[in-house]
This record gives C-alpha cells, sequence and structure tokens, in this order.
C-alpha cells in the first residue's frame, strides 16, 4: 500500500469561524507555535485596525489583546467590519492546520495538495509555498494582514456603490437550477442598471449557481419575470467578491506591494495547490502564489464543476494509491467532494469521510457543502 494521500480544504467566509475561536484560543494555552502565531497577528492587526475610517473603528470593541480581536463580532447588532471578517477567517483557518500539524512531519508535495476556496485561497497558497512550521507561521501572520487588506478594498468598493440603508444587507444568493444561468443573462441584457451595479455570477456548483451584487439589484433580479420559479436563498456574503468588472490587476498589485519582500521572489517548488476554477497554481515564487490567491479572490468566479473534475482527475492518475483524505478547515464542502469522488467506482478506492481528531471545530465532521 502507498503513503495515505490527503487534499487540505480551505474554505470562505460563508462558513462561520467565530463560534469556534475560543477552542483555537484554548489551544493556543497548550501550543507553543499556535500562541507565537496568535500573538504576532493581534500585533499586526492592532497597526491596521487603528489605520481604519474611524466611522468604522468606532464600531468596534477596544482591543487590548488577541482574546478581545476574537470576539470582534459582538455585540451582535453591531456593523460587519468586512476587513475584520476576513482576517478572522483566514487567521482560523491557519491556526487551525497549525494545531492539526503539531508533532507531525510536514506535508510533503509528493502525498499532499490543497485547495483554497475564496478566502481560504490565501492560506492554501501559504501553506503550500512553506516547507515547516517554523518557515509557515511568518508568512501566515504576513497572510492574515493581507486579508485584512483585501478586506477593506472589498468593504471600499462596497462604500462606494451603495447607499448607507443596505450596508447591512448580503450581497449574494444561492440559486438552484440548470435555469439560474440564462435567467442572470437575459436580465442584465435587458437592465438599465450601470455596469457596476449589474448583478454576476460569483459562483457555479453543480446544482445551481451563486448571484452577486448590490441588495438592491438583487431585489430587482429576483422580482423580474427571468426569476420566476426559481428558488433562492441570501448567502453570508456581504462585499464584492469574484467581480473582474469591479477590480484589476492593478489593485492586486497594491495589495501586495506594501508586504513585499526580497525572498517573496526565491524560487521555491510548492506543495500542488488547486486553483478555484479547478486548475492547478502555477508559480515558482511565493509572489507569484498570492498573486493568484488574490485573483481567486476578486477577479474569478468559482468553479465547483472544474474544482470537481480536477480531482477527478488527479485522484485517476494515482493508480498505486487505494485511497484520499480531505481535511477541512472552515468549510463543509469536503462532502461535496467525496461525493463526486464516488463516480469513477471502477478505480476502486475508499473514500470514506476521515472525522479529524484535531480539527477544532464543534460541527460534527465538519461536513457537507459550501462556497462563495
Amino acid at each position: 500500500m502507498g503513503h495515505q494521500k490527503m487534499l487540505y480544504l480551505f474554505g470562505d467566509q460563508t462558513f462561520d469561524v467565530e463560534p469556534h475561536m475560543p477552542k483555537l484560543l484554548d489551544a493556543g494555552n497548550t501550543s507553543v507555535v499556535l500562541r507565537n502565531f496568535l500573538d504576532s497577528v493581534y500585533d499586526v492587526l492592532r497597526l491596521h485596525i487603528f489605520q481604519l475610517p474611524v466611522n468604522v473603528r468606532g464600531e468596534l470593541p477596544r482591543f487590548t489583546g488577541i482574546e478581545d480581536v476574537m470576539l470582534w463580532k459582538q455585540p451582535k447588532e453591531r456593523s460587519r467590519c468586512v476587513p475584520l471578517d476576513m482576517a478572522m477567517t483566514c487567521l482560523y483557518q491557519l491556526g487551525s492546520f497549525i494545531i492539526s500539524q503539531t508533532g507531525k512531519e510536514y506535508p510533503k508535495s509528493g502525498e499532499t495538495c490543497i485547495l483554497g476556496l475564496c478566502t481560504g485561497a490565501l492560506a492554501a497558497v501559504t501553506i503550500g509555498g512553506s516547507r515547516s512550521l517554523d518557515e509557515l507561521v511568518p508568512r501566515a501572520v504576513e497572510a492574515v494582514a493581507i486579508a485584512f487588506s483585501v478586506g477593506s478594498c472589498v468593504y471600499d468598493m462596497k462604500t462606494r456603490l451603495l447607499v448607507s440603508e443596505e450596508m447591512s444587507r448580503p450581497w449574494s444568493i444561492m440559486v438552484a437550477g440548470p435555469l439560474a444561468s440564462p435567467a442572470v443573462c437575459k436580465f442584465c441584457e435587458e437592465s438599465t442598471l450601470p455596469v457596476t451595479a449589474r448583478p454576476f455570477i460569483s459562483v457555479y456548483t453543480p446544482s445551481g449557481l451563486a448571484v452577486s451584487g448590490p441588495p438592491s439589484s438583487l431585489d430587482e433580479l429576483t422580482s423580474s419575470l427571468h426569476f420566476q420559479g426559481l428558488k433562492h436563498k441570501a448567502k453570508a456574503v456581504y462585499a464584492p467578491y469574484h467581480a473582474p468588472h469591479l477590480y484589476s490587476a492593478a489593485d492586486i498589485e497594491d495589495l501586495i506591494a506594501p508586504f513585499e519582500t526580497a525572498n517573496w521572489l526565491h524560487t521555491l517548488t510548492p506543495i500542488p495547490i488547486m486553483s478555484s476554477n479547478g486548475k492547478w497554481v502555477e508559480g515558482s515564487s511565493f509572489k507569484d502564489l498570492l498573486t493568484v490567491a488574490l485573483e481567486s479572490i476578486l477577479l474569478e468566479p468559482i468553479d465547483w464543476n472544474g474544482i470537481l473534475d480536477g480531482v477527478r482527475t488527479s485522484i485517476g492518475q494515482l493508480g498505486e494509491v487505494p485511497d484520499w483524505k480531505v481535511e477541512s478547515f472552515g468549510s463543509r464542502a469536503d462532502q461535496l467532494i467525496y461525493m463526486a469522488l464516488k463516480q469513477p467506482a471502477a478505480l476502486g478506492r475508499s473514500l470514506t469521510p476521515r472525522p479529524s481528531a484535531e480539527r477544532l471545530s464543534s460541527d460534527p465532521g465538519n461536513v457537507s457543502k459550501r462556497a462563495s
């Protein structure tokens, strides 16, 4: 039997990490590596929070330590802080991974691949571009800071496009069925909305898609004749992502530039990383990997059909391996991968989900679906 193969899956902000933060914090009391990561993140976030607009900063509680930052959504009636939402999602994913690897050999290229969805792409490339926990921790701190900056970027775009009454409403809906895509296209063709205000497809799934846009535009879409008979529900996304009509490569360069260091350009051989369209990430430096991650967050839709096809193809090429395990961090999409992989039954592989003993989520098995 060959070595066990692992696919590490990192999710997006539709997975609420806040309820799981106390367990992460408790783990930091017994793990020196995790504690170092959390304390370093706090020092960085404190500086970034101070740079937020006064009106945004005034809505946040007073932070005196990482323990306070982990309660950033309290009380519940407080306005959402998109930069902190992104940063804390990234922190949770990377912190959970650090705990899962304590006492183990760091993942190897020949036995591992990584998939990151939206915000999870930052964790994916940071882990994939590192060779040890010692190398990972400082890069993980940078990744959380970059996530905060990306959140500031999308929040700024959101404020340009919305009136204040809409700021707390979701930016995305899930729509079921094969008629969803043509309905969105027809609506946009006939709409008089400006291009920046039109709904757009941000996620493709085997059973439907996610449509994003300003809340008032989504209201127009769902009440239109084109959407009659289509089932839809709001999605926990509160800013514009996967929107090539709103962002550009120049925005990505601007986001990376303040953090870039000389060692980001060093040649590396990363653990294989799958992008949110199912293709393998190509890059020979950490800067290359980060650029691809930000492209997948800001410019490209998530394509679950491409992802599942890509995973099937990868496993099909590994005839000597009896099975794969999917370890998810801040995602319930692992079951979607397992279900899809049952299709090539002729390969004779066992694809039974394995609950992680190290997983910090209280969600049993953390399995089901999700994307953004």
